[in-house]
């Protein structure tokens, strides 16, 4: 996960959001240009990648995600901090009759999680090694928690991670890897890298 700053809704969401009666199940049907402009705001804020795994997402694609479940918190619903952009969780390649795993928001379902991208010190809570697979400290039972609700040791996942893992596992002896991290934790053109944090938790703890 990578951390995320919650930035001002915008102003036509606020507006909706205040009305007697509003609700997302009303904006999702009623209201589709505001959820339209709601869902846009979140994919910019998150620099065009999944608020959960850090693959790319498109506005037109992305799931606008509750951290606290609507259906368990029902206050916090239209609540901008508790609203997040996740990627379809494998919904689309599913939709053909294919098989494909399950994970973040559409595995997370009305599950709950403790560790989540709007602690500061999320991206730490998880390590990435070169085959792309997702570890936590053993005794760390949120993130184990987490990984598991959010199904981010799918090997389809791993399989992304490892991809975008590799172009950096070859790079020569002496190569500027604080400023590599530093480019990877930067936007380019308002979209972080795909997998930013898992190719900086690879070259923190394998290349440093």
């Amino acid at each position: 996960m990578k951390y995320i700053e919650k930035q001002s809704p915008p102003q036509s969401f606020l507006q909706y959001s205040s009305r007697r009666g509003a609700s997302f199940e009303d904006l999702s049907n009623n209201h589709l240009e505001i959820k339209q402009e709601l869902r846009c705001s979140l994919v910019e804020e998150q620099g065009h990648i999944c608020c959960y795994c850090g693959c790319r997402i498109k506005t037109a694609d992305a799931i606008v995600e509750h951290l606290n479940p609507r259906q368990k918190y029902p206050t916090l619903q239209l609540e901008y901090c508790n609203l997040l952009a996740s990627c379809d969780g494998g919904q689309n390649k599913r939709s053909n009759g294919n098989e494909y795993p399950s994970c973040c928001d559409d595995h997370k379902n009305n599950g709950e999680i403790r560790v989540h991208p709007l602690l500061t010190d999320c991206e730490s809570r998880f390590k990435f090694d070169e085959d792309g697979d997702i570890i936590c400290a053993p005794d760390d039972e949120e993130a184990i928690q987490a990984i598991k609700i959010l199904n981010l040791k799918s090997p389809a996942l791993r399989h992304r991670r490892k991809a975008a893992i590799a172009g950096y596992s070859y790079y020569p002896k002496g190569h500027d890897w604080k400023m590599e991290v530093e480019n990877l934790m930067r936007k380019i053109d308002e979209q972080y890298i795909e997998f930013c944090f898992v190719i900086k938790s690879y070259v923190l703890n394998f290349k440093m």
